[in-house]
């Protein structure tokens, strides 16, 4: 903990602005979620790919000992009587007959190049490619959600460290006023004009003060370096002022928490779209070329072709049954989006709500403080006229103290409560806070 202390001590101080430009870059969940949305860019590209003819290349090469030869007529057609063939002029086709028939060679190549287009599987693919495109507006909307929700942990850790840094200024100054309170009781004491019993009161509350700064410096420091792993450096807070604008920002149209719900809607859409395509038979159209060299006279060396393949799955009851769920998926996202939607107007009205009240409760606390502050100016000029007791003047003390607290606590609901506001109103936290 002592070595946080000497850290923050050198740290150098960064404004709310400051602080919250610099999650940009150092977000470690902010910089997850850019790489989620890389991805599904790449996802998008890759199922593009899928309306591409399927080319598929193949050949062969190979040697053997020697070439295989074959006789149509048996190893006497040697001596075969072409007489009765040449009665007919077909002499030369008997003689023909007589040579060996050559099946192979000793080295045959064969070579294939097939073009494969799935015709009836286009509208599967395309709903694909548009679920994939829906995929990579999701991710930016993801991304964006994310960064308002960084925003907004980073706007409460920073209110918390602000008002333990207050509390522990409090602390101090309260230690400071209980330390000269306690001068003078001795000097009460010594006179015989108070109890002793006055001053171990007055030492127990310096060490209660003692305590509470300690509590709030170890709490601080340990906020300060939450902050410090968000955005990649030490730092500590400055105070600021802090007043609502009068007008409250209205719900915007392209709220990114409902256009989230409405990207997950069309992507079950599509899917459930696709999933028919899936009963349709499978038709391709194939075009291909063929070169052989060295596999005898019967075999053509070169032959190009042109077609359709088509191919009948019976297995329709599961294709059916998907069908059906991705209809139960595109109802379920439908009824979410509905949902979602007066649930968030729920949420602003509450949030809206929640500011005014804290507005509210800040007025009072600041009213509480100057009363509380007030109090402890007269108990201390009424206590050096010995008018009170030490007791009361310990009370006024813990009066002021509590108050501001409570006003530092006011200040801070208040910055987080309309930081909230907005997020759910759809604007960015604090992007226009400059101050």
């Amino acid at each position: 903990m002592l070595f946080l202390l000497t850290r923050m001590l050198f740290a150098r101080p960064l404004s709310l602005p400051e602080t919250l430009d610099a999650i940009e870059n150092n977000s470690i969940e902010l910089q997850i979620s850019q790489l989620k949305e890389e991805k599904a860019r790449l996802e998008t590209k890759k199922m593009l790919t899928k309306l591409l003819p399927v080319v598929q290349i193949q050949g062969s090469w190979l040697q053997f000992d020697e070439p295989l030869e074959v006789q149509l007529l048996g190893e006497q057609s040697g001596d075969v009587d072409c007489s009765a063939f040449e009665a007919f002029g077909l002499g030369d086709l008997c003689a023909g007959f007589s040579e060996p028939m050559l099946l192979r060679e000793e080295r045959i190549f064969d070579g294939t190049a097939q073009v494969l287009y799935p015709i009836s599987s286009l509208f599967s693919i395309y709903k694909g490619y548009e679920i994939s495109k829906t995929m990579g507006r999701l991710s930016l909307v993801e991304t964006e959600l994310t960064r308002k929700k960084v925003r907004l942990s980073v706007i409460e850790l920073y209110m918390q460290a602000l008002t333990l840094q207050q509390t522990v200024q409090f602390a101090k100054a309260t230690k400071v006023r209980l330390e000269k309170h306690l001068a003078n009781i001795d000097s009460f004491v010594s006179k015989g004009l108070l109890n002793s019993l006055d001053a171990e009161r007055m030492r127990g509350a310096i060490e209660e003060a003692e305590l509470a700064e300690q509590e709030a410096q170890d709490a601080y420091a340990l906020i300060c370096r939450q902050i410090a792993l968000i955005i990649g450096r030490d730092f500590t807070p400055i105070p600021f002022d802090f007043t609502v604008p009068a007008a409250l920002p209205t719900m915007v149209v392209q709220n990114d928490i409902l256009e989230k719900a409405r990207l997950q809607e069309k992507i079950a859409g599509d899917a459930h779209a696709a999933a028919y395509g899936q009963l349709i038979p499978d038709v391709a159209l194939i075009a291909a070329t063929t070169r052989t060299q060295g596999q005898g006279t019967l075999t053509p060396t070169e032959q190009n072709y042109i077609g359709l393949s088509f191919t009948m799955n019976f297995g329709w009851g599961e294709r059916w049954l998907q069908t059906r769920q991705s209809q139960r998926e595109l109802l379920m996202a439908q009824q979410a989006l509905q949902l979602q939607t007066e649930a968030l107007a729920l949420e602003q009205e509450a949030a809206k709500r929640g500011v005014l009240r804290a507005q509210k409760k800040e007025q009072i606390k600041i009213r509480k403080q100057e009363i509380a502050q007030e109090a402890q100016r007269q108990a201390e000029a009424k206590f050096a006229e010995q008018l009170i007791t030490a007791v009361e003047l310990l009370d006024s003390e813990a009066d002021m103290l509590k108050a501001q607290l409570e006003l530092a606590q006011a200040k801070a609901n208040l910055v987080q409560s309309f930081a909230q506001f907005q997020y759910v109103a759809g604007v960015v936290p604090l992007v226009d806070f400059r101050r």
